[in-house]
């Protein structure tokens, strides 16, 4: 009954989130390519680095404010998505932009 409820919810509320997960597991393994560089490479490779999390990033925002449904409850009340959380994940996807551009 469990496994029921769960997956009755929608997940398409959710795109934003599980991208920024497969950014985090794509930057990790990048990570770890950069390990085992010499400097000079290594200083380019942390500027394309910079510049994916970048664009990456302004995905994320355009797949956050483009969520087609609001006022929606999932996981049995975990997670409430509404405007105001939308307001709250797009200033902090665009604080993180502005981080990464210094």
């Amino acid at each position: 009954m469990f496994l029921y409820d769960l997956f009755q919810n929608n997940f398409e509320i959710l795109t934003s989130e599980f991208f920024i997960t497969l950014l985090i597991l794509f930057l990790l393994l990048f990570c770890v390519i950069l390990v085992n560089t010499t400097k000079n490479l290594k200083m380019v490779l942390i500027d394309i680095l910079n510049n994916l999390i970048i664009y990456f990033l302004i995905i994320t925002l355009i797949l956050n404010i483009n969520k087609p449904i609001s006022n929606i409850t999932l996981l049995n009340g975990i997670l409430i998505y509404d405007e105001f959380t939308k307001f709250v994940t797009s200033v902090l996807i665009i604080s993180t932009i502005i981080f990464f551009f210094f």
